[in-house]
């Protein structure tokens, strides 16, 4: 699945994000950090792993996205969100 394309490409990065999903006060960094370029991939895989209502323009944004995967991460958030 989309995780095991993450995964692959770094591990560290991809477990890290998860670890921050489970942090509540981790919110804010990680809605910062979804805005920069080199932290936005992993910081929206971990708000899509908190179902974050917040992230939702973020996500709105990445379907625009020119990664693939990106533009995949950002339909499955906005879907969870819409359930």
């Amino acid at each position: 699945g989309l995780g095991d394309v993450y995964k692959r490409q770094s591990d560290a990065s991809y477990f890290a994000a998860l670890a921050l999903s489970q942090i509540p006060e981790a919110e804010s960094a990680l809605l910062r950090a979804a805005q920069e370029p080199r932290t936005r991939r992993y910081a929206l895989i971990a708000l899509k792993e908190r179902r974050s209502h917040a992230a939702k323009p973020l996500f709105e944004k990445a379907l625009h996205a020119p990664d693939p995967a990106l533009r995949q991460l950002a339909r499955e958030a906005l879907t969870q969100l819409s359930q």
